[in-house]
């Protein structure tokens, strides 16, 4: 396993785009935030990249070619690997034509693909940029992957995948789609993308992961994890901005903890600044930093007896993947895909319905994220950003101890579940001892599948809507909410003290004895099947 750090997004210039930094935004959130610290000079950052202990660098890079090929060559001779992110050119543009996406040049990937070092592409957030169309490009809805609105949602699905598999095949590298939300995951990894959810932010984790690592494996993908420190929550500790880092070092060392035992291909941390300060002597770490730097001793270099490739599942949940992660839709109260033409009714949103029961009813059932649920005020909405503000930054000892936040949790009880789409083959799905189909639509031959299971001893639940000819040894249920369903998920959800993770062998037993949500507890036991 590999782990990693991001660049600086406002800490400081960075001095492989120092006059960008001057000039474009560097964040999401559509203002210009100033650098606060001495830009370092390149040598000063390669070097308390390697002292920290990582083995690689995400650079996202400002869209000018020469200082991008720059950067690979002080990477070659640095001997860290490092990935090339799209982030700032998304922000800013340029844009590839119809999307509000901007793509790194087919040449420097070229060039970079000359040495082992580079590992691939990083695609920033790119499920929200689908269905945010208006977030950073203000002249018209251009989305991510599909900006034009087909007559179905099954030809929006079938153009979305063949536009990532368009994109790809131009790359001599790998492409990992980074996603905060817990949506269009499945198409993303079907057209080819490897995938890089994100852990912190503003996900329920244990939801976030059994979606990732269901899409990881029924298309075969790698799994990398991005500690994002971004978020809603303020307290005594150093911050940048408020809202980052918005989790404390006990929460992010968590996150670090619950991560590296999801067993990546690689993890890292968003971003640097966090980590640490720079002076015109010297850089130095922050609380996050010497965190950060106390895992990878204790980590690094350690093996697991497994993969995320080996993860299987209790409790296999499959639904048509249409990109909603809310019952109150996605960004302007769009619906599937980011488009107006396909709102969300109960039937779509019946996947919240299913997580929420197997979650003991912790996870909302408006949604798998904090945002646009029945969440509506967020800590750091009372914190203004302006000129007079920014003066004030950084806050060595962030808001104080007595103002601090725990909006966010990371512990929320599954118990060995995946989630598939409706394309779930056996191979994927395995021996599990509860299928869930959810959403309102599936295809013929998954529904077919799902009743030889059921003739073969499987409880498989149905939703009337989707129950027929095709499903006849299937059990029915009028809704996924309650009554038939919410007895039957309650006697597979598991114990509520626990986030349960099963592999081939072994099985990742994640509490939170203090019950403060944060604070956990790692068990790894063998298992037989």
């Amino acid at each position: 396993m590999k782990f990693g750090l991001q660049n600086s997004v406002m800490g400081w210039d960075d001095p492989w785009h120092a006059a960008s930094c001057r000039t474009k935004m560097r964040t999401g959130e559509g203002q210009f935030f100033p650098s606060q610290d001495p830009m370092p000079s390149k040598e000063r950052i390669v070097q308390a990249l390697k002292e920290l202990g990582v083995d690689f660098y995400l650079q996202h890079v400002m869209p000018e070619e020469e200082e991008m090929l720059a950067f690979v060559r002080d990477m070659e001779k640095s001997g860290l690997g490092y990935l090339l992110g799209n982030e700032f050119g998304n922000i800013n543009g340029p844009y590839t034509a119809g999307t509000n996406r901007y793509d790194v040049p087919v040449s420097v990937a070229e060039r970079a693909a000359q040495r082992d070092n580079f590992m691939g592409l990083l695609y920033d957030e790119t499920e929200h940029l689908q269905l945010h169309p208006d977030q950073y490009r203000k002249d018209g809805m251009y989305r991510q992957w599909l900006s034009e609105v087909k007559e179905t949602r099954e030809e929006c699905e079938d153009a979305f995948v063949s536009n990532v598999k368009e994109l790809l095949a131009r790359y001599p590298a790998e492409g990992y789609a980074e996603c905060v939300f817990p949506a269009l995951m499945h198409l993303l990894a079907r057209g080819g993308m490897n995938l890089c959810p994100k852990a912190l932010k503003e996900e329920y984790q244990s939801v976030q992961f059994a979606i990732a690592m269901g899409a990881c494996r029924q298309y075969g993908r790698k799994m990398g994890i991005c500690v994002d420190l971004w978020g809603f929550d303020v307290g005594g500790w150093f911050t940048r901005l408020w809202g980052f880092p918005a989790h404390g070092v006990n929460e992010f060392y968590n996150a670090l903890l619950f991560s590296y035992h999801l067993a990546p291909e690689f993890l890292f941390v968003e971003n640097c600044d966090a980590l640490l300060r720079n002076t015109q002597k010297e850089m130095t770490r922050t609380e996050f930093g010497e965190t950060y730097a106390r895992f990878l001793r204790e980590f690094r270099g350690k093996q697991l007896p497994y993969t995320h490739r080996d993860v299987r599942c209790r409790v296999a949940v499959i639904h048509a993947d249409d990109g909603l992660f809310s019952k109150n839709g996605t960004f302007g109260g769009r619906g599937c895909f980011g488009f107006g033409e396909f709102p969300v009714d109960e039937r779509k949103a019946s996947f919240f319905d299913v997580m929420h029961l197997l979650s003991h009813k912790t996870v909302s059932s408006y949604g798998t994220t904090f945002w646009n649920t029945d969440h509506t005020q967020f800590p750091t909405g009372a914190y203004r950003r302006d000129e007079n503000t920014f003066r004030l930054l950084p806050l060595e000892k962030g808001v104080g101890k007595e103002n601090e936040t725990s909006f966010h949790r990371i512990f929320y009880p599954l118990d060995g579940v995946l989630v598939f789409d409706d394309l779930a083959t056996r191979d994927c799905i395995g021996d599990p001892e509860l299928i869930v189909l959810c959403g309102d639509r599936c295809r013929s031959e998954t529904l077919e599948l799902l009743d030889e299971y059921a003739r073969q001893g499987t409880r498989v639940l149905v939703p009337s809507w989707l129950y027929g000819k095709n499903t006849q040894h299937c059990e029915r249920t009028e809704d996924l909410k309650s009554g038939k369903a919410e007895q039957m998920l309650s006697e597979y959800a598991g114990r509520k003290e626990e986030w349960n993770v099963l592999f081939a062998r072994h099985k990742l037993c994640i509490t939170n004895p203090s019950g403060d949500g944060n604070t956990l507890n790692i068990r790894l036991e063998e298992r037989s099947k």
